[in-house]
Protein backbone atom coordinates (compact mmCIF):
# COMPACT_ATOMS: atom_id res chain seq x y z
CA UNK A 1 0.00 0.00 0.00
CA UNK A 2 2.96 2.50 1.33
CA UNK A 3 4.06 2.73 -2.71
CA UNK A 4 1.12 3.30 -3.91
CA UNK A 5 -0.47 6.21 -1.73
CA UNK A 6 -0.90 9.19 -3.05
CA UNK A 7 1.52 12.05 -1.85
CA UNK A 8 0.76 15.60 -3.02
CA UNK A 9 2.85 17.42 -0.53
CA UNK A 10 2.64 20.68 -2.31
CA UNK A 11 -1.31 20.53 -2.04
CA UNK A 12 -0.88 19.32 1.56
CA UNK A 13 1.42 22.58 2.69
CA UNK A 14 -1.03 24.71 0.90
CA UNK A 15 -4.27 23.60 2.61
CA UNK A 16 -2.24 23.48 5.78
CA UNK A 17 -1.09 27.28 5.40
CA UNK A 18 -4.39 28.28 4.64
CA UNK A 19 -6.27 26.60 8.00
CA UNK A 20 -3.38 28.73 9.86
CA UNK A 21 -0.90 25.71 10.30
CA UNK A 22 2.06 26.83 12.09
CA UNK A 23 3.75 24.37 11.91
CA UNK A 24 4.39 21.27 9.47
CA UNK A 25 6.48 18.19 10.34
CA UNK A 26 6.97 15.80 7.50
CA UNK A 27 9.34 13.43 7.72
CA UNK A 28 10.20 11.07 4.09
CA UNK A 29 9.68 7.52 3.58
CA UNK A 30 13.45 6.57 4.28
CA UNK A 31 13.47 8.30 7.17
CA UNK A 32 10.74 6.93 8.74
CA UNK A 33 11.56 3.49 7.59
CA UNK A 34 15.81 3.16 7.32
CA UNK A 35 17.35 0.35 5.88
CA UNK A 36 17.23 -2.64 8.55
CA UNK A 37 14.04 -1.27 9.88
CA UNK A 38 12.25 -4.09 11.37
CA UNK A 39 10.20 -2.94 14.30
CA UNK A 40 5.95 -3.02 13.43
CA UNK A 41 2.80 -2.38 15.95
CA UNK A 42 0.35 -5.24 15.64
CA UNK A 43 -2.71 -5.40 16.58
CA UNK A 44 -4.70 -8.11 16.20
CA UNK A 45 -8.63 -8.12 15.68
CA UNK A 46 -9.04 -4.62 14.89
CA UNK A 47 -9.64 -4.37 11.59
CA UNK A 48 -12.07 -7.47 10.69
CA UNK A 49 -14.99 -6.35 9.38
CA UNK A 50 -13.43 -3.04 7.94
CA UNK A 51 -11.60 -2.97 5.63
CA UNK A 52 -9.11 -5.96 6.96
CA UNK A 53 -10.19 -8.89 4.75
CA UNK A 54 -9.55 -6.58 1.44
CA UNK A 55 -6.10 -5.28 2.71
CA UNK A 56 -4.31 -7.54 5.08
CA UNK A 57 -1.83 -5.33 7.05
CA UNK A 58 -2.79 -2.02 6.40
CA UNK A 59 -4.19 -1.24 9.82
CA UNK A 60 -0.89 -2.47 11.24
CA UNK A 61 1.00 0.07 9.16
CA UNK A 62 -1.17 2.74 10.42
CA UNK A 63 -0.76 2.00 13.99
CA UNK A 64 3.28 1.57 13.04
CA UNK A 65 3.60 4.84 11.28
CA UNK A 66 1.40 6.80 14.18
CA UNK A 67 2.95 4.92 17.02
CA UNK A 68 6.80 6.29 15.23
CA UNK A 69 5.25 9.96 14.62
CA UNK A 70 4.04 9.60 18.32
CA UNK A 71 7.07 8.93 19.67
CA UNK A 72 8.80 11.20 17.79
CA UNK A 73 6.89 14.22 18.53
CA UNK A 74 5.76 13.89 22.15
CA UNK A 75 2.77 15.93 21.97
CA UNK A 76 0.41 16.37 24.64
CA UNK A 77 -2.67 15.53 22.41
CA UNK A 78 -3.78 14.47 19.43
CA UNK A 79 -6.58 14.67 17.45
CA UNK A 80 -7.61 11.97 14.77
Amino acid sequence: DLARYPRTPGEDVALLEAAGAALLYMPDAADMYPPGFSTAVQVAGVSEGLCGSARPGHFDGVATVVAKLLIRILPDAALF
